[in-house]
């Protein structure tokens, strides 16, 4: 049977829309521990190994935390986590115009919630190019690399998942979205590192279809230029 045609993007927020080297990821990073520290009591110099724990069994700082007993407000925890993107979120002109030129259907796939991944969306003026975003509150119980988040995230847009590609700093995340049968596209950075991932083996293995350095048009059209084909 002949793949079906790509109608739908799927992007990543945090390292793939923007590069992490602009501090804010490290930034919310230092929000959770103060969050920990401040809300649920931790001592300092047992924050990293407190959320690395909780982080490695989730994949995501809310689930883990609550995983290891403690008992946190949601909407409490977002807004304590991600304040402060206005310092190191601005337009982002060259995503903007990957966007603008890319003909399919496109939505944000995130661990994060809802509501802020749109705040970081308008902070970078890339709202508008997206008809929504599937987040913390839509796949609960479940996340990102879990083939169950990513279930429901074609079920909820009505495609199948061959229809799709996703865009990813993580490889985690590829993995399972290549396994259910969408097309891949790596963005190369730290993230992919700090997985010890070898990206010529994921090409190699077929892991992941395309390589590209950030999400700017001039670095996806080079490396996917079929995506840019109208009708």
């Amino acid at each position: 049977m002949a793949p079906l045609e790509v109608t739908t993007l799927l992007f990543d927020l945090d390292g793939t829309l923007y590069g992490i080297e602009n501090g804010y990821e490290a930034h919310v990073r230092e929000n959770v521990y103060r969050f920990m520290i401040e809300k649920l009591g931790v001592e300092k110099n047992e924050c990293r190994n407190v959320w690395k724990r909780a982080f490695e069994k989730h994949n995501q700082t809310l689930k883990g935390l609550r995983s290891e007993g403690y008992e946190i407000d949601k909407e409490e925890f977002w807004d304590f986590i991600r304040s402060g993107r206005e310092k190191f979120l601005s337009e982002a002109p060259e995503v903007a115009s990957l966007l603008q030129a890319l003909p399919q259907s496109k939505w944000v796939v995130t661990n994060c919630n809802e509501r802020h991944a749109w705040l970081a969306l308008k902070e970078m003026k890339l709202d508008q190019y997206f008809e929504g975003v599937l987040g913390s509150d839509f796949m609960e119980p479940y996340a990102k690399p879990q083939e169950e988040a990513f279930q429901a995230v074609v079920e909820r847009i009505g495609i199948a998942p061959s229809e799709a590609v996703m865009f990813e700093d993580s490889v985690k995340n590829l993995r399972t979205c290549k396994t259910m049968g969408m097309r891949t596209v790596l963005v190369r950075g730290a993230t992919a590192r700090e997985e010890g991932a070898s990206v010529d083996d994921l090409v190699r293995e077929g892991i992941v279809d395309h390589v590209v350095a950030s999400c700017s048009e001039g670095d996806v059209r080079a490396a996917a230029p079929s995506l840019f084909a109208r009708g």
